[in-house]
Parts: C-alpha cells; structure tokens; sequence
C-alpha cells in the first residue's frame, strides 16, 4: 500500500478514539510512519525526487522478484514482539506497536491477498532470510 492509502486506512483508527482518546492521535502516526524504515531504498536506488521515488515504489509495488529482496526492519514480528515487550516498561509504546500492528494487518490484506505476494519473507526476519538464500548449502 502506498502513504495515502494507509493514511486514508488509517483514519479507521478514528474509531477508537472513545476509548484511547488522544493517544488514537500517536496510534495513527505509528500506522502511517512505520514506513520510515523504506528510507533505505529511496537512499540506495538515489531516488531523491518525488516522480522518482513515485516510479521506484510503484516498481516495488509490482515486482515480487524486487519485493523478495527488500528488508524493512519495523515490519517484522520480531520487531513488532520487541515492542510490545517494552511496552511492558515504557507504557506509552503500546500505542506504537497498536498503530505497527494494524499497518502490518493492513499490508496483509493488500500484498498477501489482494497481490498475491508472499508476505512471510518481510514478516519475519527469519523468513527474510530464509527467501535470500540464507540457509542455502552451497
């Protein structure tokens, strides 16, 4: 999914403000910015323009070749598991790793179902990899 469908996905989140109230706010940045860890990709294929980082996602987007070979960090169980643990200490990151897990529940739906990807390479570190060849006897 691209940043304005996740932030138009991410205004569903507007639903639990009774609840949450204010913290909904940090809930939905979380959903929204836990692609900050793509920044890698814009930096390596030198995609500093708009139209070029437009291009180069769209590519990603369809590619499922590209996509098995691309790590993003903040997208993984045992990033998500790490947060909700610290969240045990640090309260506040439970909102966080909320906000991460309904991103990662929404690129299900979209790469997993819709796309047809296979969507366990970027779930799971492990899983990454495990698609790049890693456990390979050469």
């Amino acid at each position: 999914m691209n940043f304005r469908q996740h932030f138009l996905v991410g205004l569903l989140l507007l639903a639990i403000y009774p609840w949450l109230g204010a913290k909904t706010l940090l809930v939905f940045a979380a959903s929204v910015f836990i692609d900050a860890d793509h920044i890698h990709v814009i930096f390596s294929e030198k995609a500093f323009t708009y139209s070029r980082i437009k291009s180069l996602f769209e590519k990603y987007r369809t590619d499922k070749e590209i996509v098995q070979h691309i790590f993003c960090l903040f997208h993984t169980v045992e990033f998500i598991v790490v947060l909700y643990a610290f969240s045990l200490v640090y309260p506040v990151l439970i909102y966080i790793a909320i906000g991460f897990s309904f991103h990662i529940v929404c690129d299900i739906i979209f790469y997993g179902l819709i796309m047809d990807f296979s969507i366990t390479r970027w779930l799971s570190f492990i899983g990454f990899l495990g698609a790049n060849g890693a456990w390979d006897d050469d």
